[in-house]
């Protein structure tokens, strides 16, 4: 009885160990998995703040063209508006001094 009681012991203390060894994996593993996880997480994150970069510096390239655009089309505006001045401010001139000399040499 003594033997059958020292073998079961023995298978016990086998059957302990064993599963003391695969929490040990398990553990092992889960770590692994954790690590893993953490950095594709990190890349994910990484990946976007790129991705995000590239759309900032795309629409900011887009709206200095924009901005740009709305410039030119000012300045020229402007300078159509400021040549139909001088123009009309021509023909002014030009009808004062006909009076002018109307007045002048009759």
């Amino acid at each position: 009885m003594a033997a059958q009681g020292e073998s079961l012991l023995h298978d016990l203390i086998q059957h302990e160990q064993k599963q003391s060894e695969r929490v040990k994996n398990a553990q092992s593993e889960a770590d692994a998995i954790v690590a893993a996880a953490e950095q594709e997480a990190k890349d994910v994150i990484a990946r976007a703040q790129r991705e995000a970069d590239v759309a900032a510096d795309s629409a900011l390239e887009s709206a200095r063209v924009e901005a740009e655009a709305i410039v030119e089309r000012e300045v020229a505006e402007a300078e159509a508006e400021a040549e139909r001045l001088r123009a009309a401010a021509d023909a002014s001139r030009e009808r004062a001094v006909e009076r002018v000399l109307e007045q002048v040499l009759p």
